[in-house]
């Protein structure tokens, strides 16, 4: 696999519970990561950022980010639980965050242009095979002084063609092998290439690539222990990481970020700067 690119590992946040947890790394809580969208009547580059993550992380009640600043250490941003919007159907959250300056925040963010739609998965052909990436917190070594986002590698094992029932829960998705574990909910899911090639001239130029969706369970089955004599003690199980991980599809996330309250939110955001600027 390739060298990951910053801007997809700027890209990535953490979620926690409280301040106090924020600031002290415990790992509670979840991952999350920065998606721009396009302003309608405004010229670029002027958009709206959110903040993604799964339901379950915001219903469990982590909702204090915390971002990486430039030279060092970290900010946290308390997201109020009225901001959030909940996808009805899918285990996905975004909320609107303010604007983060580049010159004091080490942040990126992922176009919403740049997510996979059911078309481009046609294109493309992407299918069974191919690799994607996970970005997020790994809570056993997550970072004190900075967020240090992990990056968990695998394959694509099944496309979303039938729902994923897990814990309780059904939900269209992606069926990855990768090599990861629990806390990293909410975190984006690339289909590889995410790195710089070179041209016959020697110059670099940006592979493209899609956010395939976001992370949102790790699967896990039981088993039985052995006693001393290789007998299965039916009485205890405990539990066993498949190594497959449920992936909202991309296409979900724009549905959501498209949908009536956050499109008029941002419309009504866009018609009051435009009164103002039309001011004397």
């Amino acid at each position: 696999m390739p060298r990951i690119l910053d801007d997809y590992l700027n890209c990535s946040v953490y979620l926690y519970r409280s301040q106090h947890e924020a600031e002290e790394g415990i790992d509670i809580g979840g991952s999350g990561f920065i998606v721009s969208v396009p302003a309608e009547t405004l010229p670029p580059p002027e958009g709206f950022v959110y903040a993604v993550t799964n339901k379950h992380v915001v219903q469990q009640g982590a909702r204090c980010m915390r971002v990486n600043m430039v030279g060092g250490g970290f900010d946290v941003f308390d997201l109020p639980k009225a901001d959030w919007v909940l996808a009805p159907d899918d285990d996905l959250a975004i909320c609107p965050i303010p604007f983060l300056s580049s010159d004091k925040y080490e942040i990126g963010t992922i176009a919403i242009e740049n997510t996979v739609t059911e078309e481009i998965v046609r294109e493309w052909n992407f299918g069974p095979g191919d690799e994607v990436v996970l970005i997020g917190r790994f809570i056993s070594q997550e970072g004190k002084q900075k967020n240090l986002p992990t990056v968990r590698f695998g394959h694509i094992a099944q496309m979303p063609i039938e729902p994923l029932i897990y814990d309780g829960v059904t939900q269209d998705s992606f069926l990855c092998e990768v090599k990861s574990i629990g806390g990293f909910s909410g975190s984006p899911v690339f289909v590889a290439p995410i790195t710089k090639a070179v041209n016959s001239d020697g110059t670099e130029h940006k592979v493209q690539s899609f956010l395939l969706g976001v992370d949102w369970c790790h699967m896990q089955t039981f088993e039985h222990p052995l006693d001393a004599d290789g007998h299965e003690m039916t009485h205890m199980q405990f539990p066993v990481n498949t190594g497959m991980m449920g992936v909202v599809p991309a296409w979900k996330l724009r549905s959501l970020i498209y949908s009536p309250e956050p499109l008029a939110s941002r419309r009504n955001t866009e018609e009051l700067l435009h009164k103002h600027r039309n001011m004397p």
